[in-house]
């Protein structure tokens, strides 16, 4: 993630001559990178007939049985049930300025020519955050450790709101707490989802991943909302970039951080 936020911003900065070139070149490596990841999924993946067989195994019935039980018993599951709205409105938080991120930048701060270094720093925080928040749920908790990264995102957001052009070293620290807020993202739901499923976590992994879907397909509408308030790309930032960038994540994590009142631990520690 870091190299893929780095080199494009760096060929875009370099010689203009030279950008079609540069980018052919990266699509070129791109496109082998993503034949090697699909010949290793071949290769490696379990045979189809293994994965239906197991389900067969797992539910003493047909496939087609195994994913209506699947259904069902995830349906009853208050615990599980209780994460789907927090999980919900924290990923649209984090889809929101995520999907905002290069107009705020050239905009808002009038520095296009840094988005990669911005991007580096925030999805590098969120790598070094992984092992901490890990660590720290150890302690306290991985619901409790979850609200913790989700203030330390709404602070740093907080902070971007107050911001305009030339403040690059205060959105660099934006960006590392933001990105090690994302880390406690990455790290925790899916422990609290481990905790409430036991041995049937594909089917609410699934579930999980098709929120996070719906939560970036959603983050897009904030392009035609700023369209409506007037902005346009290439002038000045103004209120309402800021307002979708910076305030509204702030508020809607706001809610998720209250939504996950509703859930408990079912473990004090992860292993």
């Amino acid at each position: 993630m870091i190299a893929a936020s780095l080199i494009p911003a760096a060929i875009l900065a370099g010689d203009p001559a030279q950008v079609r070139t540069r980018l052919a070149a990266y699509s070129a490596v791109y496109a082998l990178l993503m034949l090697a990841g699909m010949r290793a999924l071949a290769r490696h993946a379990p045979q189809p007939a293994t994965t239906a067989q197991a389900a067969v195994d797992a539910t003493g019935g047909s496939s087609a049985e195994g994913w209506r039980a699947s259904v069902r018993e995830l349906a009853r599951n208050q615990a599980m049930r209780s994460l789907l709205l927090p999980y919900f409105l924290n990923a649209l938080s984090v889809a929101v300025p995520a999907t905002l991120a290069l107009f705020y930048i050239a905009d808002q701060l009038r520095a296009p020519q840094l988005s990669g270094v911005f991007l580096a720093c925030y999805f590098g925080a969120a790598a070094c955050g992984l092992p901490a928040w890990t660590a720290l749920a150890r302690k306290y908790g991985p619901l409790r450790c979850w609200r913790y990264g989700m203030a330390l995102s709404i602070a740093g957001f907080c902070g971007a709101a107050l911001l305009g052009h030339g403040d690059l070293t205060a959105y660099a620290f934006v960006c590392i707490a933001a990105g090690a807020a994302l880390g406690a993202d990455l790290a925790l739901p899916p422990v609290l989802l481990g905790q409430a499923l036991g041995d049937r976590l594909g089917a609410g992994y699934g579930l999980f991943t098709l929120l996070g879907k719906l939560a970036l397909a959603l983050a897009g509408l904030a392009l035609p909302l700023l369209s409506w308030l007037d902005y346009r790309p290439g002038q000045s930032g103004g209120i309402s970039l800021v307002l979708a960038y910076a305030v509204l994540p702030c508020l809607i994590k706001l809610l998720a951080i209250a939504a996950l009142s509703r859930c408990t631990d079912t473990t004090r520690s992860i292993p």
